[in-house]
């Protein structure tokens, strides 16, 4: 089957060390103050991000978040993240 054939292609690749400067995401700015930028995030960003989201409010492993600002959306990007 084709799909198989393409799941042993993709797990066999290398995977590359990751670092807290390691980049995640790279998102689009609006350019509501001006030319929309793009905008490089990186690991370490969204694990301090997520951290300080779980503290602020109070998450566990014990809860589930739904989603409900759009995936491009900054917000909703980390919030995609905090959910898992």
């Amino acid at each position: 089957l084709w799909w198989k054939e393409s799941v042993e292609f993709w797990r066999d690749l290398p995977r590359p060390a990751i670092t807290p400067d390691t980049i995640s995401a790279i998102l689009m700015t609006s350019g509501s103050s001006g030319l929309p930028k793009l905008v490089p995030y990186t690991f370490g960003l969204e694990m301090t991000s997520l951290w300080d989201l779980s503290e602020m409010f109070g998450i566990t492993d014990a809860d589930r978040n739904m989603q409900v600002a759009p995936p491009f959306h900054a917000l909703g990007h980390r919030l995609k993240l905090a959910s898992v």
